[in-house]
């Protein structure tokens, strides 16, 4: 009985009781509280001769209806204050302190207090405690998420007790179990869902005394907000704090769990998607060069995922052409190149797209470059290995006819022909009597020819070989 009545006065320390039901009840039995202690002391007007009819009993009966309702008029209003207000994307924590240790919830606001703070955070992230009874149902989440602005709601309780168990040699780790409930975009609510199951499996870290158990309660918490946090703003296009934050959590991570496991992969593509965020555009929708330059500098810091995820070099390297640095482009594209040959070296299998991609990146840039032995080697390959049949030519199209418009590169109408041709789209006469007679211009570009004058056809399945099963029997004529 003691021990019930000592956690509940110790969950009076947390917002989260106090914004409950039990919140109401807590403070009409504070003002009641406080008015019998002023009447135990005397602290009201006492009759005399002037107010002959004003008598004790009067006061005390003011005193133990007034201040209870003064109480749970204040806590009414200071509760609709603190839930309504709050800055940028808001979290709600269904959290009864009764349930959970209040100092989890305190170590996890300093950490993340020093976070934004050590890293000057642009983007808000405000944390609110939500009274735990609204979560039971989804209707009833829905309701106050729209009516307090909330963009996620979860509740957090401590696992089962394990008394029966018998403990092993290091101490039990009571991990909190988390229920759910996302508002809006159905991408954000499927991210969060298939991720939260593995991440609350992946925070259980050893401690060896009662200093390790805290603290391991507060970084499981920590990280799981974390998560949230770093993913609201991904979705809310702030993408600079979202890095920031995703990057901290693939550090305080990185002791217990292997990159290639769940949840850590999922938050190190989420973290390479916010600093390649800038890089993905339509070229029919080119930003300026500010912009350009600024995703780059942002790209490049997504290349320390080059080695679990080679893909990143594709983006990279386009944004390096694109703001005039063409040698960084190639020496990366050859990294790439490199990459991918180590790949299907060991057996392991690489997406044909991809290595289409390595070939036709490295024989553009060599082509910029008037290296011909190269460009048309890499080319060659794409060809003979049919993957150039995997990538989206009319794209491309659209990529070389950008480029023939900034009007800084020599010979680029060869390509536009070349592109359009693989394509299957028409060549105007114009455009091949200019490739034609650049070709002409030099004989060293003389094997470019055989190009242009190549059949492609970009059929779907049209170098596979003709199922003669698949045809349909001819019918005989009947004889007369």
């Amino acid at each position: 009985m003691h021990d019930l009545i000592f956690k509940h006065l110790t969950a009076l320390c947390s917002f989260g009781p106090w914004l409950s039901k039990k919140g109401f009840f807590y403070s009409c039995l504070t003002g009641l509280s406080i008015a019998t202690l002023l009447i135990t002391l005397k602290c009201y007007p006492q009759p005399g001769p002037q107010a002959a009819t004003t008598s004790n009993p009067i006061w005390q009966f003011l005193y133990l209806t007034g201040f209870p309702s003064l109480a749970a008029a204040v806590w009414l209003v200071s509760t609709q204050v603190y839930l309504r207000t709050g800055s940028g994307s808001k979290i709600g924590l269904a959290y009864d302190g009764y349930k959970v240790d209040v100092s989890d919830w305190k170590r996890t606001r300093e950490t993340l207090a020093e976070l934004f703070k050590s890293h000057q955070l642009k983007g808000k992230v405000s944390l609110r405690f939500v009274p735990p009874s609204i979560i039971r149902t989804e209707e009833r989440s829905a309701l106050f998420m729209r009516r307090y602005r909330f963009s996620i709601l979860t509740k957090l309780e401590h696992a089962p007790s394990t008394s029966n168990i018998t403990p092993p040699p290091i101490p039990p780790i009571h991990l909190p179990q988390i229920k759910i409930q996302v508002a809006t975009k159905p991408e954000y609510s499927n991210f969060l869902k298939t991720t939260f199951p593995a991440a609350l499996q992946i925070t259980r870290r050893h401690a060896n005394n009662l200093i390790d158990v805290l603290d391991a309660h507060a970084r499981g918490l920590r990280d799981i907000l974390l998560l949230f946090a770093g993913t609201l703003l991904y979705y809310s296009t702030e993408y600079d704090d979202a890095a920031v934050i995703l990057r901290h959590l693939d550090n305080s991570l990185a002791d217990h769990v292997p990159v290639d496991h769940a949840p850590r992969l999922q938050i190190r593509i989420l973290d390479m998607n916010c600093r390649l965020a800038g890089t993905k555009f339509y070229m029919s929708a080119v930003p300026d060069y500010d912009a350009l330059h600024a995703s780059r500098e942002r790209a490049e810091t997504a290349l320390c995922y080059f080695d679990q995820f080679p893909d990143v070099a594709i983006l990279v390297s386009r944004a390096r052409f694109l703001v005039g640095e063409i040698d960084d482009a190639m020496d990366l594209t050859m990294r790439f190149k490199a990459k991918v040959e180590t790949l299907k070296s060991q057996g392991q299998q690489v997406q044909p797209h991809v290595c289409a991609i390595a070939q036709i990146n490295l024989a553009f840039l060599s082509f910029l470059q008037s290296d011909w032995p190269v460009f048309l080697s890499a080319f060659s390959t794409m060809l003979n290995d049919q993957t150039y049949r995997t990538l989206n030519w009319p794209d491309l199209v659209t990529f070389i006819d950008y480029v023939a418009e900034l009007d800084m590169y020599e010979g680029v109408c060869y390509l536009q022909a070349l592109y359009r041709k693989i394509s299957r789209q028409k060549v105007s006469s114009p455009l091949m009597k200019a490739s034609t007679a650049w070709i002409d211009s030099d004989s060293a570009r003389s094997s470019l020819r055989h190009l242009l004058d190549r059949n492609y056809s970009l059929a779907q399945h049209s170098h596979r070989p003709i199922d003669k099963r698949s045809r349909k029997p001819k019918r005989r004529k009947k004889r007369k």
